[in-house]
């Protein structure tokens, strides 16, 4: 009877021994997987930042582009403007230079 219960006692040690090494090893693959799975989440998030921050440098660059072309615009009708009242005023300001000149 006593050898009985050793040997019960004996396989139910193994039996402990085999679950936590079995338990140990499901640990560490699952482990490894949070690892991979950290890691794919991680580039996935990475590489939607980088689109994110190339979409918004896209558009950034877009409006600076149309902002240039509506200044380049505005200062083209502000040289005409001054061009035309030159042209206007060229004979009456070269007169009376002419005329200071001469008196």
């Amino acid at each position: 009877m006593a050898k009985d219960m050793l040997d019960a006692v004996c396989a139910a040690e193994e039996e402990a021994a085999s679950r936590e090494e079995k338990a140990l090893e499901k640990a560490a693959d699952t482990a490894e997987q949070a690892k991979k799975e950290a890691a794919e989440l991680t580039r996935k998030r990475r590489k939607a930042a980088e689109q994110k921050s190339a979409d918004e440098l896209e558009k950034s660059k877009a409006e600076l582009e149309q902002k240039g072309k509506a200044a380049k615009a505005e200062a083209e009708k502000a040289c005409g403007d001054i061009s035309a009242l030159a042209d206007k005023n060229r004979e009456s300001v070269i007169a009376k230079a002419a005329a200071l000149l001469l008196n």
